[in-house]
């Protein structure tokens, strides 16, 4: 194109770190042989930082990752992707540490055999034996199982690792808990359990990103939900409200008081009344319970009360014939002067 500097294009593709020059990396775990990719790898990108990413991309703890390309030699992880000459596009290999029984823990957690990671967890080394040492060891390796469960989705190993004493606020070195890879994956069910156990919420990364906002750049709508829901049950929980209401916090009408204006005036006062007319019409008793000593208790002034002896046809007929007088009027009723 015209007034297009060529120079200029040429250097913004390769300026490390720029948009157009992100491209993505695949790695294969060795112990299970999965394959797992992540976005957005430039060359200057050092193996730290890669490293950092697939803690939540395949859900290990940078710790514990050997990353290595081509041959079996180690990448050195202050190094850079460039430095190391990989291939954009291309595949890594990621092993774990062998020491300590790391490799046999990872696998039956990533796996989520339960029985191998019971045997696992209750074998005995120079390590993990006795002492302050040895239990900082077993918790660690409790702890790390229960966060690869919560990045496959493990439920029953999960449990099974809680139920042991695993620690649900653990973080790895990037920084991340539990609910941050379970968030990632959509693991709802892991999350409810791990949330029930007393994983923090609202915690944050290295880069400061809680496992909510995760959710929401993965687009795990499912886990979105159920981290705002349990963060709506924290909130009515702090929420002390009493059992009951003052009296200056009630309404007029929820005082249930017949001297009220509110319980005799206007048409709803006289629906309720033609109400009240129409149960004692059919032999219904009047209710006594909220109006009873009250002047609701009495017959309303409008109704007429019943005839005291039957009447006879003639009679009836003389009331609706011309002889509509006062006389009528008391041998209908039977009444007398």
């Amino acid at each position: 194109m015209l007034g297009q500097n060529p120079k200029k294009n040429h250097a913004m593709k390769c300026i490390p770190g720029s948009r157009k020059s992100r491209f993505k990396l695949h790695t294969k775990f060795q112990e299970t042989a999965e394959t797992f990719t992540v976005l957005k790898c430039y060359q200057n990108m050092k193996l730290s930082e890669l490293k950092c990413a697939l803690e939540l991309v395949a859900g290990i703890p940078m710790d514990l990752q050997r990353l290595s390309y081509l041959d079996e030699g180690d990448l050195i992880d202050q190094t850079t992707i460039g430095q190391n000459d990989i291939i954009p596009g291309t595949t890594l290999t990621m092993a774990i540490w062998p020491y300590n029984n790391w490799r046999e823990v990872v696998q039956a957690a990533a796996l989520g055999d339960m029985w191998k990671l019971k045997n696992v967890l209750s074998r005995r080394t120079a390590l993990n034996g006795v002492g302050d040492e040895g239990s900082y060891w077993r918790s660690r390796h409790l702890s790390t199982a229960l966060y690869i469960c919560a990045h496959r989705g493990h439920l029953s190993a999960l449990r099974f690792l809680l139920q042991r004493g695993a620690d649900p606020k653990f973080q790895t070195p990037g920084g991340r808990g539990v609910l941050h890879v379970a968030a990632s994956e959509g693991h709802v069910a892991c999350l409810r359990e791990l949330i029930q156990a007393g994983a923090p919420k609202d915690l944050r990364d290295q880069a400061g990103v809680t496992a909510l906002e995760v959710a929401l750049a993965r687009g795990q709508s499912a886990a979105v939900h159920q981290l705002k829901l349990s963060k709506w049950e924290d909130r009515a929980q702090r929420l002390h409200l009493p059992s009951y209401l003052e009296s200056a916090e009630l309404f007029a009408h929820q005082h249930f008081d017949s001297h009220l204006r509110t319980w005799y005036s206007g048409s709803h006062a006289q629906r309720y009344d033609a109400e009240l007319g129409g149960r004692e019409a059919r032999g219904c008793s009047r209710p006594k319970s909220v109006f009873s000593g009250t002047r609701r208790s009495t017959s309303p002034h409008h109704m007429v009360s019943p005839p005291t002896r039957h009447t006879s046809t003639p009679l009836r007929a003389a009331v609706t014939g011309n002889n509509k007088g006062p006389q009528a009027r008391k041998q209908v009723w039977g009444a007398h002067e």
